[in-house]
């Protein structure tokens, strides 16, 4: 065994002073707080990031079709996709773009590059303003009509109420209102409601029945948006079963959006059909995500520096408590090289035995949170109505590295201060 190691076990296992003890846990303890904070941070902006993603892109989709006008034009007009069109764009995949970087402000050489996948699904929609008169209060929507193609599935997590059945046949019409909807307006799953339209100047009324009742937790959507069958609106407006106002289109891997957006604009599309990513469409919400970033990386620092600070103190009291044994050592003829050894090795034990309570501490916390959800949100200022969980021990596994690394280098430097010591000197003081 090296010399060094050999002193520094010997130290760790014959360590009784009292005051040594107490400074060895408190340090542990530091780095454990550190690494638990850490922990579940990460797990919380993970889950915030994941959970309000899937939020938005279950009832948006990733990418939106439209002709130019769509947003100008005062009643609704049709877009028709052929089914060449429909079907290139369903097989687009492995698409070739350029990726730029910098780092530090500074550009890196661009690489060209092919996306992992490609489009996971294309379905398209019908979109119509409405007016829904209950009690003599009025109130405006959206109907959001969708087709065969659509996955209702996904709803079920949603549903307050009701069976969610999107109908347009001789049993009946059915919506899906949301619960800010029936709540404004006191309506219950199974009633009969009338909604109002305006089409070629005309009023025009159509019943439903409310067959379900969601909450997203989406300001934007719950208070605009009710779901039926596009036939429904198809036939309001007269069009054809292939005719929508747009098409949503789903990809494969989200980190593919933006490449396949790009592409598919210059591409595939005719000139008369514009694609916007939802980031374009909502980027307050995206903004605020990536905000969470931000608050991550300055709560890793910050934690960081606080267990770096601690076991520089802690290091420096180590060597002030062991003068005499540095002293003694150096006689004999011993480099400062080994001696610095020695003192980080007891850091580094230190910050070990931290490393592994904070796991056990951060991880811990965070199952209790995922299983249980004591913390609860506001659902109105933070999307979800339960502090969200997600594990990724990939991120975890590169926390404990990066802690380890970056403060056993960040230690090399005071414990430096042992090549100034003067033998004769610590001798003569002890």
């Amino acid at each position: 065994m090296n010399l060094s190691l050999f002193i520094a076990d010997r130290i760790n296992r014959n360590e009784n002073s009292a005051f040594s003890s107490f400074i060895v846990k408190l340090a542990i303890i530091s780095v454990t707080l550190g690494v638990s904070v850490m922990i579940i941070t990460t797990c919380l902006v993970l889950g915030f990031k994941n959970q309000i993603k899937s939020k938005v892109f279950d009832f948006w989709g990733h990418i939106h079709l439209n002709s130019p006008e769509y947003n100008q034009a005062i009643e609704p007009r049709p877009l028709r996709l052929s089914t060449t069109l429909l079907d290139s764009i369903r097989d687009i995949r492995h698409v070739p773009y350029v990726e730029e970087k910098s780092i530090f402000g500074m550009a890196l050489p661009p690489k060209e590059k092919l996306t992992e996948t490609g489009i996971e699904h294309i379905q398209g929609i019908v979109q119509v303003p409405g007016i829904l008169t209950v009690h003599n209060q009025i109130e405006g929507l959206v109907l959001k009509g969708v087709g065969s193609a659509f996955d209702t599935t996904f709803l079920n997590k949603y549903l307050l109420s009701g069976d969610g059945s999107l109908k347009d046949d001789s049993s009946g019409r059915t919506i899906i209102i949301s619960q800010t909807t029936a709540s404004r307006l006191k309506l219950k799953a199974n009633t009969e409601i009338v909604i109002y339209f305006v089409i070629g100047g005309k009023q025009i009324g159509r019943k439903f029945q409310i067959s379900g009742i969601y909450n997203t937790g989406l300001e934007e959507y719950d208070q605009k948006f009710a779901i039926c069958s596009a036939s429904v609106l198809q036939q309001l407006l007269n069009w054809h079963a292939d005719e929508y106002t747009g098409y949503e289109i789903f990809v494969k891997n989200l980190d593919d959006l933006e490449p396949i957006n790009n592409y598919l604009y210059s591409e595939i599309l005719p000139t008369e059909v514009f694609s916007s990513t939802i980031r374009n469409k909502f980027p307050g919400i995206f903004e605020w995500l990536q905000l969470q970033d931000y608050n991550e990386i300055v709560i890793l620092g910050l934690m960081i520096i606080v267990c770096m600070i601690n076991m520089i103190t802690i290091l420096f009291i180590f060597i002030l408590n062991r003068l005499k044994m540095i002293g003694i050592l150096k006689t004999l003829g011993m480099k400062n090289r080994d001696m610095q050894i020695i003192f980080l090795m007891q850091a580094s034990r230190i910050i070990i035995f931290g490393l592994i309570g904070g796991n056990l501490l951060g991880l811990g916390l965070a199952w209790i949170q995922y299983h249980f959800k004591l913390i609860q949100l506001n659902e109105a200022d933070y999307y979800l109505s339960i502090a969200p969980i997600e594990f990724s021990f990939s991120a975890i596994i590169m926390i404990n590295i990066f802690t380890l690394i970056v403060i056993m280098a960040f230690l090399i430097i005071p414990s430096m201060i042992i090549s100034r010591i003067s033998p004769v000197k610590t001798i003569e003081y002890n």
